[in-house]
């Protein structure tokens, strides 16, 4: 016995295209978006190259491809040009930044914190220490890294 699909999702994925399929915006500007900060720090080393130190263009460069600067700049074409000026809602897009700002803060302190154990080991010399105690024994590398790992538990 042949059974058909429900109607509504026949007509979920065959529907014809809406008012918002037609404002979205092409593959090569969402693309662009997406790419901005890259090339504007591709530029800049391109720049730092080709052309002469104490050079205004370098300096621009050197401004716009720093990689804060270069992603700022990707984040406002991206809301100017993916959505402000195709009538989207400021409000919508307003919500929707601030939205995508609550899960990466998790991820922004475990980095700070892992740059701050760094940081310590390092003023520690606890490196220097653990190559001293690991040249007396015969470890193959993979337990070697085993064993390292486990050091700062232990401790």
């Amino acid at each position: 016995m042949l059974r058909c699909p429900e109607p509504s999702l026949v007509d979920h994925f065959t529907a014809g295209k809406t008012a918002d399929d037609r404002n979205m915006p092409s593959a090569a500007l969402g693309i662009l978006a997406a790419l901005l900060p890259a090339l504007l720090m591709l530029v800049h080393a391109l720049a730092e190259v080709l052309l002469p130190k104490g050079s205004a263009v370098l300096h621009m460069a050197g401004f716009l491809g720093n990689p804060v600067i270069a992603m700022l700049l990707g984040v406002l074409f991206a809301s100017v040009a993916l959505v402000l000026v195709r009538g989207g809602d400021a409000e919508k897009l307003r919500d929707a930044l601030a939205g995508s700002l609550k899960p990466i803060t998790g991820i922004v302190m475990i980095i700070a914190g892992g740059g701050a154990f760094q940081q310590i080991l390092t003023s520690a010399k606890v490196g220097d220490a653990i190559v001293h105690v690991t040249q007396q024994f015969a470890f193959p590398p993979l337990v070697l890294g085993w064993l390292i790992a486990m050091l700062p538990h232990l401790g």
